[in-house]
């Protein structure tokens, strides 16, 4: 299995395993908005009319950056056996959120986006910590799109896809936060962010670029 861009994925092989259970409830808080200038972009994806393979590719996005940080950190972290295990472990599921997302917006007979290469990540090897609240921030933002994106989903195959992944993204939180010493879920309920919200929340590890396509 290719990415988009035809690059192949980066380490391991198919058939790798979903990991071990990962232990932890739901991850509840949401990133605010940073406050970044950016495009002016629809404020919902329902009430923007976005199509159902604009919407995958939205959501595809943010599967790539998670990927990225995860991979990436598979060989740069410096960090005990517990954390490289959960790392390890959400890598691996990362990469079958981007395959499973690239798989169904071609049944849709629609383009994936290719990778982007804007992803940047500031941290030290040996700083476990400053990693983590990366993660933190991330699949809380990650989570943030994805329930705000759901509702613009008409057909089963596609919500019954964004559902099952949406709550293992609620788990990697869950687990990130508990290896930062933090309540797995802080608040009973999540809130979904509009698309600007979603976007604005990761640009700071992406640039403007995140915004492209957005509009």
């Amino acid at each position: 299995m290719a990415f988009a861009d035809g690059t192949g994925w980066v380490g391991g092989g198919e058939g790798l395993s979903r990991g071990a259970v990962l232990k932890g409830a739901l991850a509840a808080s949401a990133v605010a908005g940073l406050g970044v200038a950016g495009p002016l972009v629809r404020g919902s994806l329902a009430a923007g009319g976005a199509s159902e393979i604009d919407t995958l590719n939205f959501l595809l996005k943010f599967e790539y950056l998670e990927f990225e940080l995860y991979d990436g950190a598979m060989s740069r972290l410096k960090a005990g056996d517990e954390t490289m295990r959960l790392v390890e472990t959400i890598a691996a599921q990362e990469r079958q959120h981007v395959e499973a997302l690239v798989e169904h917006i071609g049944k849709l007979h629609g383009e994936p986006i290719p990778r982007p290469g804007y992803a940047s990540f500031s941290y030290r090897p040996n700083s476990v910590d400053t990693f983590l609240l990366i993660a933190r921030e991330l699949e809380t933002a990650v989570i943030g799109a994805y329930n705000g994106a759901i509702p613009s989903l008409i057909s089963k195959e596609a919500l019954r896809l964004a559902t099952s992944i949406v709550q293992v993204e609620g788990r990697h939180a869950a687990a990130v936060a508990l290896q930062r010493g933090e309540p797995p879920a802080p608040r009973a309920f999540d809130q979904g962010q509009t698309e600007y919200q979603s976007l604005n929340s990761v640009v700071k590890y992406t640039g403007p670029a995140i915004f492209r396509e957005a509009g």
